[in-house]
């Protein structure tokens, strides 16, 4: 996995954990799900283009 894919997958738990574990006041909550959404959006299309991109390790 890339560092890209790492850091938007800790990005959306953390987003997820932030709306779901507290209670934000007024449009906070909203962000933060809709944040979780969009950073687990980065993390999946981040996955299908470092799968797209296979580099050999051994130079020839």
């Amino acid at each position: 996995m890339s560092i890209y894919g790492c850091a938007f997958l800790v990005l959306s738990v953390l987003c997820g954990l932030l709306s779901i574990g507290t209670i934000l006041p007024g449009h906070w909550s909203t962000v933060t799900e809709g944040l979780t959404a969009v950073f687990g959006v980065f993390f999946v299309i981040s996955l299908v283009i470092g799968r797209r991109f296979k580099f050999d390790p051994i130079l020839r």
